[in-house]
């Protein structure tokens, strides 16, 4: 058969057959998240079904009876009806020396086997989009039509489950900067290109079983709203387990958000994910680099990914290089590289493209401080024209980075602003720290047979130096407060108002041997501060 049968029938059949294989896989991935399923059902298609096609080729379809048409659309049935043709073909009469020696059904069979891939590729692909994966955002069933048919605006009405679930999440303290922000966000409704980064009321509930009134559910972001402009950098402060991976995976399409919605450069995460990953860059926690590639390389491939114009790349490449501080080491292998430069070349991957709004999420952990003060300067050198979210568990790098910062705590916001801000309002002016003589705490009869009463004794003691230490700073700062208390160290705040430096340093001098105190130091409330006092009752 293989021998004296036309070789362009079989180069046709084998090429169809290939093009088969591919539309199958792209139609078979909308239905498998994992290996294991696509090795089960590739071992049925491959064996199984063409088990079955042979026995009915042999027993219910034998010639001159034809195998209906429908059956011939599934790919495995066809090329088995083909090769049932020619192996009959050549064992009672004659191969087919040249295609006009073809029968009607082997014609018709050879036709399909070229419309197949095509319907499977199309419909693959549709399935991906409309049917829920694990990650990505799921389309509209409709959505091939939208740029025919102008959609028409469509208010978002709450069902009245979504309604049971808002209410029982408890009220969401707020500030008058965060009430501005969500008028702000309302304001805008023609105008949204304007602004890089617009989120409306996003929010996201996972689902943790049960059913009906036992049903358990987790509100990873809450209603969250937010407008960001150019040449800014906004800085996410929170716990883990805050939500802020669950905000920036909404907002690159990997999960698709359970209410509200978001605008980067005027496009919506729900119908135009496709666009929006055009306009972003994103710096991951770890580094996702490959080895045996170089520097320009990596640049290379990412600005393929961002669609800049093939006469654009070697331009765009060389300023990023130059951005990042890599021109000198352009060539190198990435496993030639150390901690510090490999991080320079996730943020340079991030920055490529010139995108609209680039993610940064803890761009700067594990590395030494040298490193890190290149990071935060290449970072403050490229803001322009563009908006970044910075993430970061280092207050310090908050403080020198973020034009405006946002604390969340259980997928809310709870303040936002600007640093003088959220000191004047969350912050009680200036911090008092007392650490206490340890070598005087003890008693001097203190030895190994009475140590048991002493210890017993030195909780009375301590508390009692205490009480002078907190009455003494009472009477100079009266609205002052004790805010913590540990070991040999105490803690004061004292408001701005009755601040009083000249005060301070003269008195506690004078008590300094009197109340057993070793060393004290004031400072203003820092950033970090504020962050534990927020997020400390509620995590």
């Amino acid at each position: 058969m293989f021998t004296d049968t036309n070789v362009l029938l079989l180069l046709l059949i084998f090429i169809g057959w290939g093009f088969n294989q591919i539309g199958m896989a792209f139609f078979f991935q909308a239905f498998l998240s994992n290996a294991r399923s696509a090795t089960i059902i590739g071992y049925i298609i491959s064996l199984w079904t063409t088990l079955l096609a042979v026995s009915l080729n042999l027993t219910i379809f034998y010639l001159p009876k034809e195998m209906p048409t429908a059956l011939l659309f599934y790919p495995s049935f066809n090329i088995c009806r083909i090769f049932f043709h020619l192996t009959l073909n050549c064992g009672y009469s004659s191969c087919i020396a040249n295609l006009s020696q073809m029968s009607p059904e082997l014609v018709k069979c050879l036709i399909i086997l070229f419309i197949t891939p095509i319907i499977y590729i199309t419909l693959g692909i549709y399935l991906y989009e409309v049917i829920p994966q694990q990650f990505g955002v799921r389309k509209h069933p409709l959505f091939f039509l939208q740029n025919i048919f102008k959609k028409r605006k469509r208010r978002s009405v709450r069902s009245k489950s979504e309604e049971e679930i808002n209410n029982s999440s408890g009220e969401i303290k707020s500030d008058e900067e965060l009430e501005n922000e969500i008028l702000k966000v309302r304001s805008i409704q023609e105008d949204k290109h304007k602004y890089p980064l617009i989120v409306e009321n996003l929010t996201k509930i996972y689902d943790n079983g049960g059913s009906g009134s036992s049903k358990k559910v987790k509100r990873a972001l809450n209603g969250l709203n937010l407008v960001l402009k150019n040449d800014e950098i906004f800085g996410l402060l929170g716990p883990n387990g805050a939500g802020k991976t669950t905000f920036f995976s909404m907002l690159t399409g990997i999960y698709e958000p359970s209410y509200g919605n978001a605008w980067v450069g005027g496009h919506s995460i729900k119908d135009k994910i496709g666009k929006v990953q055009q306009l972003i860059g994103y710096c991951p926690q770890f580094d996702l680099l490959w080895t045996d590639l170089s520097v320009e390389e990596h640049l290379y491939f990412y600005s393929r990914l961002k669609n800049v114009k093939s006469e654009d790349i070697q331009k765009n490449v060389n300023n990023t290089l130059k951005d990042i501080k890599l021109e000198k080491f352009r060539s190198f292998l990435v496993k030639e590289l150390s901690g510090g430069m490999k991080r320079r070349l996730s943020l340079g991957i991030s920055l490529v493209g010139s995108p609209s709004i680039v993610f940064l999420d803890e761009p700067t952990t594990g590395l030494d401080p040298e490193n890190k003060r290149q990071i935060w300067e290449i970072l403050s050198n490229c803001k322009s024209n563009k908006c970044m979210i910075l993430t970061t568990h280092l207050m310090e790098e908050a403080e020198v980075l973020t034009d405006r910062i946002g604390i969340i705590v259980n997928g809310s916001l709870k303040c936002l602003g600007t640093q003088y801000k959220l000191k004047k309002v969350y912050g009680k002016g200036f911090k008092l720290v007392i650490n206490f003589n340890s070598n005087l705490m003890m008693r001097p009869d203190f030895n190994t047979n009475n140590q048991i009463n002493n210890i017993e004794n030195e909780g009375e003691y301590l508390d009692d130096r205490l009480q002078r230490t907190q009455q003494f700073i009472k009477d100079l700062f009266p609205g002052s407060t004790l805010s913590e208390n540990f070991k040999n160290t105490v803690i004061f705040e004292i408001p701005n108002e009755e601040f009083d430096a000249e005060l301070l340093f003269n008195r506690i001098e004078d008590r300094k041997a009197n109340l057993n105190i070793n060393n004290w130091a004031i400072s203003q409330v820092t950033l970090e501060d504020i962050f534990i006092r927020l997020t400390e009752n509620e995590i």
